[in-house]
């Protein structure tokens, strides 16, 4: 599902188990989300919108324009996600903004943002987040380019300032089964299913790709961005 991956718990051990959790509440509104610097945001899963963009592109279907599906279990239901990819992040906003304007009903709710993520086969695809940021502002203590042994992948490992940490706990407690976005200089780079609350403050975002260089360069640019967030 994920390519430029974010190993946020899901998979691995780095967060303390819990029990499975109570309905879920609202996810905080938080505040306007900045363009630069890293922010985490809540991802709009199953959007009646986006399904509709997704069925306009399967009916009609539009040269450079396709159509992805995410699939995933929660404790108590299955969420089908679609998705609009494309060769480039301009062409997708071209065809979204065509669309939106030979139909009006397709724009952009004012409490939602189209998000787009590069893939490691070089396409873009996109997401619907939340147009506030769960957590902003000063939320990396420290970023360093890392090897996980498991994959054979160049990952960055980010430690969160204590506030950010707590932040991030009680957010992903409250998005249990949906995604959270992670957002550097307007751009995502990771999306991932929120399976466990995390509570250590630690997190990793793994490179994709299959060039050991290209994974390298990618890791320096993301924790020089993460150093200014």
């Amino acid at each position: 599902m994920r390519r430029l991956a974010l190993i946020v718990c899901v998979l691995a051990a780095c967060s303390t188990a819990s029990e499975p959790p109570a309905p879920r509440p609202t996810p905080p509104t938080g505040v306007a989300m900045p363009a630069r610097g890293l922010v985490l945001v809540a991802v709009d899963n199953e959007s009646p919108l986006i399904r509709r963009m997704c069925d306009h592109v399967e009916r009609e279907h539009p040269p450079a324009i396709e159509v992805g599906v995410d699939m995933w279990k929660d404790t108590d239901r299955r969420y089908v996600d679609c998705y609009l990819i494309a060769r480039d992040r301009r062409t997708l906003a071209a065809y979204v903004a065509a669309l939106t304007k030979l139909d009006p009903s397709l724009a952009m709710p004012s409490d939602r943002e189209l998000g787009y993520e590069a893939l490691p086969d070089g396409t873009w695809r996109t997401h619907l987040l939340e147009r506030t940021a769960a957590i902003e502002g000063r939320i990396v203590k420290q970023a360093h380019k890392d090897w996980d042994a498991a994959t054979g992948r160049i990952q960055v490992a980010i430690d969160l300032t204590p506030d950010a940490a707590d932040q991030l706990a009680k957010l992903t407690t409250q998005l249990h089964g949906r995604k959270l976005a992670f957002v550097v200089d307007g751009e995502i780079v990771s999306a991932a299913v929120i399976e466990q609350p995390i509570t250590t403050g630690k997190t990793t975002i793994s490179m994709g790709g299959s060039d050991p260089k290209q994974q390298d360069a990618q890791a320096d640019r993301l924790v020089a961005a993460l150093q200014r967030s």
